[in-house]
């Protein structure tokens, strides 16, 4: 079954207007198009709110707000509710703009438990970058950078992973020390490398 998506930034009908009816905009929690008038900012609503309710306003930014919120009253109970949702939303949200289900994250979850995750440092079509030395007309060896597209990578089940680019094969643990994902991270390599002798 297709996982479908829950968070969106233009919800359509009853059921995508109530799971995205809270949304965070610059850390500071929103009701999304309140009565139809644009979104409305959470401090606002609830101090017109506890003024309509209490006869009185509260002179407090949005930093300090959460502290006149903290009684038993069912203001206060929409404040922490709507906070703590928006919180939710926005990670939940995190997940599906990366393309990931429920179950995918509990698989990777799982994996990474069981050491059976690899964070690979790049991905096929990725521009590798190296030193490689080329004999001049004077027999010794004149330095110079190459790069080439990674084409494929895989594992021999030997707990290393290797990279084909250049017509070569590598090991990824190479990047990083003799091979590099930008030109700049080579250049400054060879600086310091430079300075070291």
């Amino acid at each position: 079954m297709e996982y479908r998506r829950l968070t969106t930034e233009e919800p359509h009908g009853n059921v995508e207007n109530m799971l995205n009816i809270i949304k965070i905009i610059d850390c500071e929690v929103y009701l999304r198009n309140w009565n139809g008038e644009g979104d409305l900012n959470l401090v606002d609503y609830c101090k017109a709110e506890y003024k309509r309710i209490y006869g009185t306003e509260l002179e407090a930014n949005a930093e300090e707000f959460g502290e006149y919120m903290d009684g038993d009253d069912l203001l206060s109970l929409f404040y922490a509710t709507a906070v703590g949702y928006a919180e939710l939303r926005e990670r939940l949200k995190i997940f599906e703009d990366n393309g990931l289900s429920p179950k995918q994250v509990q698989e990777l979850a799982k994996a990474k438990t069981e050491e059976r995750l690899v964070m690979l440092p790049c991905k096929v079509g990725d521009t590798l970058y190296w030193v490689a030395k080329k004999r001049n007309d004077h027999g010794t060896h004149d330095k110079h950078i190459e790069s080439s597209v990674v084409i494929r990578i895989w594992s021999e089940g030997d707990g290393y992973w290797w990279i084909t680019a250049g017509g070569m094969n590598r090991r990824c643990d190479c990047i990083g020390k003799t091979i590099f994902l930008t030109c700049e991270a080579l250049e400054k390599a060879l600086e310091i490398g430079d300075g070291e002798k």
